[in-house]
């Protein structure tokens, strides 16, 4: 503010003042300058510009979808075969992968991609590792860096039991009271976008919690004791146009159950339910995909910087 109001040149100038020229009261919300109606001018211009950014508006659209891989062992998706498809990326000139890991056939991470990538196309490209299904397609309307968040799965409760003593001149007390304290299991994203000229810069914090035990996330009872979790994490920081498209995916876990069928009656009578009974292992390699597009619904018409002779005046005294 002291550069933008006090330029070098206009004759009224602070040290000339005997108190603060310049006074902000945070608590109150408010900013007392004493200065020229010009000078004032140039502040209010500056803020009228940076509250139009700051109430500016992202809406961020969100597909999260989950594939069953045909072949347990995988690494991944190869998101380099997706551009057979005749898509072109978002980064550089001929695309390609933002930050990618994985062995020498496949690769997986944060990829952009420009705008005429379709969600169909995306499915289709998906379909040749194993079975997609969609989670959820939550859309959410967010201030321009303020964070979207939102939260997929389940809330697990279990029982926690705790015991309370009160001490008399006569008798011990004891009192026995339950908890039911909860825990997340799903997926967690945050996502805070940040709005430039042309351009949006989305800081983004997925997090996807599961129960080592698939059987208990149905459950319609409180647990007995607290689930074992495994978690997976990722944060990243990307820019991207208006309407791009970034994939986030590798997020995989595996799973291990077992299905019991059996013949009624037969397959519960002793010694006879081995022949009218099995039991199966199955395993299953599991990867989460999150596709994110940003919209700006309110841009902030004049993102131009406040030009003063200030900041050229002091990059001409550094020099000097």
């Amino acid at each position: 503010l002291y550069a933008i109001t006090y330029r070098p040149g206009d004759k009224n100038q602070p040290d000339k003042l005997p108190f603060k020229p310049i006074v902000i009261n945070k608590g109150a919300g408010l900013i007392t300058i004493t200065a020229s109606p010009s000078q004032i001018k140039r502040v209010q211009d500056y803020i009228a510009l940076l509250q139009q950014k700051i109430q500016a508006q992202v809406l961020i659209d969100v597909n999260i979808l989950t594939i069953t891989h045909n072949n347990i062992d995988t690494a991944g998706v190869n998101w380099a075969e997706i551009y057979k498809l005749g898509i072109a990326g978002g980064v550089g000139e001929g695309g390609g992968s933002l930050a990618a890991m994985g062995g020498n056939q496949f690769s997986y991470g944060i990829n952009i991609f420009s705008q005429d990538l379709s969600l169909n196309k995306i499915l289709e490209f998906l379909n040749i590792y194993g079975k997609v299904s969609s989670i959820s397609n939550p859309k959410v309307l967010t201030l321009n860096n303020q964070p979207a968040i939102i939260s997929v799965g389940n809330v697990l409760r279990y029982i926690q039991n705790s015991v309370y003593q009160n001490s008399t001149n006569t008798a011990v007390i004891q009192n026995i009271g339950e908890h039911f304290p909860t825990v997340f299991s799903g997926v967690l994203l945050d996502v805070t976008p940040s709005i430039g000229k042309d351009y949006v810069i989305l800081k983004i914090n997925p997090s996807i919690t599961k129960a080592k035990d698939a059987t208990i996330e149905n459950q319609p009872n409180a647990l007995k004791s607290p689930p074992n979790l495994s978690t997976n994490q990722l944060s990243s920081i990307v820019k991207l146009h208006n309407h791009q498209k970034v994939i986030l995916g590798g997020l995989i876990h595996k799973t291990q159950s077992i299905i019991e069928k059996k013949i009624p009656i037969l397959g519960s009578i002793p010694l006879l339910k081995y022949l009218f009974s099995y039991k199966k292992s199955l395993k299953q390699t599991q990867e989460i995909i999150i596709i994110i597009t940003p919209k700006i619904i309110t841009a902030a018409n004049g993102f131009k910087e406040i030009e003063y002779q200030g900041r050229e005046y002091q990059r001409q005294e550094g020099e000097g």
